[in-house]
């Protein structure tokens, strides 16, 4: 219970301090959100009755603790970019797409690196060792949006695979959604898997090295019989950790990725409400990703926890010195 607590105290401060810093960081930018929602031929009367009904006439911690109290009670108001759409409503509505397309992207990440973190390890420097290494060295220099097109380019205008620009609603045709989601959750998580795979296997050649191993094989072990009786949870245990940093690089991907596959999800509603000054619209979104990245990294947490006691006994003892 004291740990579950800690953690929650964390996460709401984490929080805080997120929406503190997205709502500074919004109105130091250049511009007038009234002014923009109206357009440039409105009158000083009309910009002035905007800001009043934004809020914008109010100094800058009234329309903070304003915003804040709104997010806590759920009544966030309309949009000021999509005039009278609900903030709540289009949030709603946009979540569940790019939920969807996190983890498949996370599912995509877990298939790809396993199996290829194992290949090769019975015999460094093989062919198949340096087929992963070669495939790690690509996808980690390679950036996001360039995959996205590359994948784009290659499948999509290529061998027609699907048609780029092109989505189907999740609730007209779910099997249809997720197979507009499978390349651009593809250009996610290639290049996370990558990371993984190259942090995994270095873990898994550091603890064949160790001295626990070598007296094993001693023993009478075969490489494969320390590979999964000694080697695999000890190795595993750093990468769940990285896993939880994965979580993050994920839904911050899907950003950049819906906008390169045009995927009307909580990334692009996010470029258009900064691009407008829709500051309600903006710091709601960069709290919901920051609260869905602080989940993850929770979650992972107490997974170690489960994993290995040990290291939970050990956080107990620092907190009590």
């Amino acid at each position: 219970m004291y740990y579950i607590g800690k953690r929650l105290g964390i996460t709401l401060l984490t929080l805080l301090l997120v929406s503190l810093l997205t709502f500074a960081c919004f109105h130091i930018i250049p511009g007038d959100a009234a002014l923009l929602s109206l357009g440039t031929d409105a009158t000083e009367e009309q910009v002035e009755a905007m800001r009043a009904e934004l809020g914008l006439d109010k100094s800058l911690p009234i329309q903070y603790a304003s915003w804040l109290g709104a997010f806590v009670t759920g009544s966030l108001g309309n949009s000021s970019r999509f005039r009278g759409e609900s903030i709540s409503a289009m949030v709603a509505e946009r979540l569940p797409v790019t939920f969807h397309l996190a983890i498949i992207s996370l599912i995509m990440v877990i298939i790809i690196a396993v199996p290829a973190s194992f290949i090769g390890i019975k015999k460094e420097n093989s062919f198949l060792d340096r087929l992963v290494n070669t495939f790690t060295a690509i996808n980690i220099s390679m950036p996001g949006f360039f995959l996205g097109v590359l994948l784009i380019w290659i499948f999509g205008l290529g061998f027609k695979l699907f048609t780029p620009g092109s989505y189907i609603d999740y609730r007209e045709n779910y099997t249809g959604f997720l197979g507009c989601l499978f390349f651009p959750a593809l250009a996610i998580a290639l290049p996370n898997a990558a990371i993984l795979v190259k942090f995994l296997r270095s873990s898994i050649f550091r603890e064949f090295n160790s001295d626990y191993v070598r007296t094993a094989r001693s023993k009478g072990l075969n490489r494969s019989q320390a590979l999964f009786r000694h080697v695999v949870k000890n190795a595993c245990l750093p990468a769940v950790t990285l896993l939880g940093m994965i979580i993050g690089e994920v839904f911050s991907g899907s950003i950049v990725i819906e906008q390169v596959f045009t995927i009307p999800g909580i990334g692009r509603l996010l470029i258009a409400s900064i691009t407008s000054r829709d500051y309600p619209m903006a710091q709601t979104l960069v709290v919901y990703i920051a609260f869905v990245v602080v989940l993850g990294n929770t979650l992972v947490d107490i997974a170690i926890r489960v994993i290995d006691p040990r290291i939970a006994d050990a956080r107990v003892r620092e907190d009590a010195q």
